[in-house]
């Protein structure tokens, strides 16, 4: 079921769409210094195998330019600095600047100083120029936003020729797997569905995807499989 143009989905409830944004930068603000602990809560711990299993599809290499929109408490960047190390070029794109705050503090706690850049903005406006980045990951942030389609196109906006897309959210449990597809540009675009709670279809939310990278989405339960490294069609 499609939502009313002036209404958005806030947890298991519709908000108003203009409210949306305040209502999560307060919650957010309220968890920052705890939301490991909440997501450990609400996936039981195993979120942690989900995002090793998004950074092992990512597969990260030297010399890519990657971002992690709605990253803020850094757990997927300093997953991928801790695969390239000090060749790591990954930029942490975050609306609230509360969570950017954990997130530097976390990264200065490790010792990672290179390779890092955090940067206030928000998922529905990226604040970066066309074709920038080689890949984009998203980690229990689409979500959060008021008009995921908006978010989809930016990411296809921001991404390279090529480039790739990959999101990490909890979801409905429904099949073992599905596959939404749509001809069009060479960027593969592959969605990764945690699940828990009623969240938007992992299916609805391929098929938005799909038109807005113009170009076939697929998607996989990653409680079935949490520490896969390759997902259906992926070459």
């Amino acid at each position: 079921m499609t939502e009313p143009a002036d209404k958005a989905s806030f947890g298991y409830r519709d908000v108003p769409a203009s409210e949306k944004a305040d209502m999560v930068a307060r919650v957010f603000e309220s968890v920052a210094p705890r939301y490991d602990l909440m997501n450990d809560l609400m996936s039981a711990g195993v979120h942690r195998l989900w995002k090793n299993a998004l950074v092992d599809v990512l597969a990260p290499r030297r010399g890519e330019k990657l971002l992690d929109v709605a990253g803020g408490t850094g757990d997927i960047a300093f997953r991928i600095v801790g695969r390239l190390g000090e060749d790591a070029d990954v930029t942490v794109c975050d609306i609230n600047p509360v969570m950017l705050e954990v997130g530097r503090d976390r990264a200065a706690d490790r010792g990672l100083l290179r390779g890092l850049t955090w940067t206030t903005g928000d998922a529905e406006n990226l604040p970066f120029p066309d074709r920038s980045f080689d890949a984009c990951t998203i980690a229990f942030g689409l979500r959060n936003v008021t008009d995921i389609d908006k978010a989809l196109g930016e990411a296809f906006r921001v991404l390279k020729p090529g480039g790739r897309y990959l999101c990490l959210e909890f979801s409905k449990v429904t099949s073992a797997s599905a596959v939404s597809t749509t001809p069009g540009r060479s960027a593969p675009c592959r969605c990764s569905a945690g699940w828990w709670r009623a969240m938007p279809s992992p299916t609805a939310t391929c098929t938005k995807a799909s038109g807005a990278f113009r170009r076939s989405a697929s998607w996989r339960g990653a409680c079935a499989r949490p520490a896969s490294s390759a997902w259906p069609g992926a070459t």
